[in-house]
């Protein structure tokens, strides 16, 4: 893996032409280097839309105002665990925050719990030690937040101490998974927000919390099959709703249809793939106006499409399509990075391939992550050794491609 800081130019138009998208809605005419502006929707409508209930206004939550700052900084884990360390945009090591007995490394089980000018930078993450926890590094001082022996999932509200977790465990006739949300130093005694038994076999994972006043009022989230395994490339969850902490309503937004999903940091729009399990058309939705966008696979992706992420304005959308196997004999999965407008309009696609002549190592798998701004996409990147892991920004405004570091991406830090 090589290790400095570099950057690759990317010839776009000779080696997509093969490979254009089947999409029934308008195309860009200007280049792939100079992504246009939307200003009305494409004539052509997708064909799929799925089954949404009206949510009444009541359970409706006002709109997020878009955040002012931006991150200027991205946690990583590194091989060892023993720390997730804070690089800044340029690759220089900034911070280290202990997680001792830190082992699934992810968004999904660390959460940067303030902001990077402070005086520390306070983390929590779970760990499997002593039957499961979540602990709390508050400068350097760890310490058990709350026992989670039944721990699913967590995530919490960007660079402030509020945390959502679920949990999961079978009883007899259904699977037992309850939701909990909460400000950091409540929440060892805080009661679970949702509870749900389900003959299904499905847990809660929680995927955005609202905040008012710094108060969490609701939590959206999705349903997932709990304890299954296999060459699985999306996550099969099925559906989104939101819960009114407040009063316990629950709304359901989509039903089992939306697979794979995930939301902008506004709550505003939400990504999916329709299908069973999760492949099919990627599709953008709309929560507020109802418009939804469809966009076809390859057809190269018989393993389809998801993991969406809006950049912060609600501008772009991108997302990862998958082909082959992972588990074959001989592995022959490969992802394609793909880039649109929340107008409907494909703007351009990255295979695999560029990737592996960036850091000079096949790829085994690249991600989405998130976005920096509305020109830099954050990738998750991993060699065919899963934890030969790499992080890289791809700026969409001039096809280039930027190695940031190796590890495993777990969040950004605000300034």
């Amino acid at each position: 893996m090589k290790s400095p800081i570099f950057v690759l130019t990317i010839l776009l138009l000779a080696s997509l032409a093969c490979g254009l998208p089947n999409i029934t809605i308008a195309w860009p005419t200007e280049p792939p280097g100079q992504p246009p502006v939307v200003t009305q929707a494409p004539a052509a409508q997708p064909t799929e839309q799925p089954p949404v209930v009206t949510q009444p206004p009541a359970t409706q939550p006002p709109a997020i105002q878009p955040s002012t700052t931006l991150p200027n900084a991205i946690a990583i884990v590194q091989e060892k665990h023993a720390a997730v360390n804070i690089y800044s945009l340029d690759g220089q090591l900034i911070a280290e925050i202990g997680s001792a007995g830190l082992e699934n490394t992810g968004p999904e089980s660390v959460h940067i719990a303030g902001r990077l000018a402070a005086a520390y930078l306070p983390m929590a993450y779970f760990t499997y030690s002593n039957g499961g926890q979540i602990m709390l590094n508050t400068n350097e001082q760890i310490a058990p937040l709350v026992n989670a022996p039944n721990f699913a999932s967590m995530l919490g509200e960007p660079g402030q101490p509020i945390l959502s977790y679920s949990t999961a465990e079978f009883g007899q006739t259904a699977l037992r998974s309850q939701l909990f949300v909460s400000p950091i130093d409540t929440l060892s005694y805080a009661g679970p927000a949702v509870s749900m038994d389900d003959p299904e076999g499905r847990a809660i994972k929680p995927l955005a919390i609202y905040v008012e006043g710094g108060v969490p009022t609701g939590v959206w989230y999705t349903l997932w099959p709990w304890g299954i395994g296999g060459d699985i490339v999306f996550d099969p969850t099925e559906g989104i709703y939101y819960d009114n902490i407040n009063d316990g309503t629950i709304t359901e937004r989509m039903d089992k249809i939306s697979r794979s999903a995930n939301m902008s940091f506004d709550q505003v729009w939400a990504a999916y793939a329709s299908g069973i399990p999760g492949n099919g058309t990627f599709h953008i939705y709309n929560l507020r106006t109802g418009e939804i966008y469809g966009f076809n696979p390859l057809p190269s992706s018989e393993r389809c499409a998801g993991y969406g992420v809006f950049s912060p304005s609600d501008t772009y959308v991108a997302w990862m399509e998958g082909s082959g196997w992972t588990m074959a004999e001989t592995p022959n999965f490969h992802a394609t990075i793909r880039v649109g407008t929340t107008g409907g309009a494909w703007l351009m696609d990255y295979p695999d391939t560029m990737l592996a002549s960036l850091l000079g190592t096949a790829v085994a798998w690249a991600e989405p992550v998130g976005w920096l701004d509305d020109q830099r996409l954050v990738l998750q990147v991993r060699g065919t050794d899963w934890s030969d892991a790499s992080v890289v920004v791809m700026d969409i405004t001039t096809n280039y491609l930027t190695y940031l570091t190796s590890g495993a991406f777990v969040g950004f830090v605000d300034p």
